[in-house]
């Protein structure tokens, strides 16, 4: 049972700067939230699609974080049925090896993206800039999920459109740091 425990230690974004620092267990929280909120929206089983978000991120308990740049070119699923029953010390063995509709797996995987996109935007509204190539990459995701686009747009509502760089910021050379245009 203490395993588990130490995601609330494993921080995200090792590889960027950010202004906070956001735990892998926080995450999950989050991903869990909205993923419910989705599988409500859509007429899921809210408890299944609960469960598999809150633990969407076990394996991390070995690997730390893996950033999500790299995700797309790793096969984590693999990684999620090795690890997650050592992550869990047995307890939960086997829910990865369950198979799932492709529903629910893509309302996990939008939810992930969607708890993402709000982390990048309070990143970027706090005047850190270096993560918006993510941010526009994550939206633009977000935007063509194939998926329900009724329930998409209810839940994208919530989110800020990423506007192109140049007219959200400008650079200046004291220090390197950014400001946000009016």
């Amino acid at each position: 049972m203490r395993r588990i425990r130490s995601l609330r230690y494993i921080e995200r974004f090792n590889f960027h700067y950010v202004s906070r620092k956001q735990t892998v267990a926080e995450h999950s929280y989050f991903v869990a939230y909205y993923a419910m909120v989705l599988a409500r929206i859509l007429g899921e089983d809210e408890g299944m699609v609960c469960k598999l978000a809150i633990l969407h991120d076990t394996h991390e308990v070995i690997t730390g974080d893996i950033p999500h740049l790299y995700e797309r070119i790793m096969d984590v699923k693999v990684l999620k049925c090795n690890y997650q029953d050592y992550a869990t010390e047995g307890f939960l063995g086997g829910l990865f090896d369950q198979t799932y509709s492709d529903r629910v797996q893509d309302i996990v995987d939008f939810a992930d993206l969607f708890e993402l996109k709000i982390y990048l935007e309070e990143e970027r509204k706090s005047g850190n800039m270096h993560l918006w190539d993510i941010e526009r990459e994550v939206y633009g995701s977000l935007l063509e999920f194939d998926m329900n686009k009724d329930a998409i747009n209810k839940m994208l509502e919530h989110l800020e459109p990423v506007k192109p760089k140049e007219e959200t910021i400008e650079h200046t050379h004291e220090g390197d740091q950014w400001k946000k245009l009016p």
